[in-house]
């Protein structure tokens, strides 16, 4: 087996999660696990549409793991500190304008800027934040819209 470039196995990786349209921060927050074993990739390979495209990277990636002097515990606290469990999703942002505008309910903004205060911790109870929107992808304009309507009704 050929040793790849970082380089190169890393625009491979890029390039695998593009064609098989996994998402980009669960893949990375996920890699942390997978680093320290492979029977810990099962929710990582079904991000992806095709799981033997991720396979194939993976083997390379492994072997490079394989040749770095980096203890498995150093290794996955700086993979933890580079790669954030919870991001603000779209959908996340778009339950929380639609409460404030509609119900005027500011619960979920308040819960949302809590959970982000902390986006590199994995905490309890908080499994729905660190997801991907399963039903639709949020145009950005509804949510410029909807931000817009929040700030006139908070400016007036």
């Amino acid at each position: 087996m050929i040793l790849l470039t970082t380089k190169v196995l890393d625009q491979s990786l890029l390039d695998t999660i593009q064609d098989n349209e996994a998402d980009f921060t669960l893949t990375f927050r996920g890699l942390c696990d997978a680093a320290l074993s492979p029977e810990l990739e099962g929710s990582l390979r079904h991000l992806f549409k095709d799981a033997g495209a991720y396979d194939k990277w993976a083997t390379n990636w492994r072997v490079r793991l394989s040749r770095e002097a980096k203890a498995h515990d150093d290794r996955l606290e700086l993979m933890h500190q580079a790669n954030p469990a919870i991001i603000p999703r779209n959908h996340r942002i778009e339950q929380t304008i639609e409460a404030a505008v509609d119900q005027e309910d500011y619960g979920p903004f308040e819960k949302l800027l809590e959970v982000l205060s902390s986006p590199y911790e994995e905490l309890e109870g908080l499994k729905e934040y660190m997801s991907a929107s399963e039903t639709r992808r949020t145009c950005s304009t509804d949510i410029l819209r909807n931000l817009n309507t929040l700030h006139k009704r908070t400016h007036l």
